[in-house]
């Protein structure tokens, strides 16, 4: 299980021992979203800082630190068929980060106050 917080860091625990195995350093503020890829070995994180930090959960290696929010990035999901995640911020942006070109592919720009939440359909 991963958990993250106003400590800035991701943790990674071992629910039958309760103990954290891996940390994961490098957001500058509170960490406020995680979601781990369903078929990669990766984990995105969302900070307050606004950036989505992309993590190889094996190394605990940070693989890209994609800037573009200027607010914090409140929700990250995203599909099985694809490298990619998609973050909303109160920055009022939905951002579609490529993960094969490391950088933001699409934003999408129609909201008029922060997202809090979203949601990918599982097929489409």
């Amino acid at each position: 299980m991963f958990s993250a917080g106003e400590d800035n860091e991701v943790r990674c625990w071992d629910l039958e021992t309760n103990k954290i195995i891996r940390t994961y350093h490098g957001h500058l503020s509170a960490v406020m979203s995680l979601k781990l890829h369903p078929t990669l070995d990766v984990l995105a994180s969302g900070g307050r800082d606004g950036t989505v930090r992309i993590w190889d959960i094996r190394t605990r290696a940070q693989v890209f630190a994609l800037s573009g929010h200027t607010g914090a990035v409140a929700s990250i999901d995203s599909q099985a068929a694809e490298p990619q995640f998609i973050s909303g911020a109160h920055d009022n942006f939905v951002k579609l980060w490529d993960l094969a070109a490391g950088k933001c592919a699409v934003t999408l720009t129609q909201h008029k106050k922060s997202i809090r939440a979203l949601k990918v359909h599982p097929t489409e």
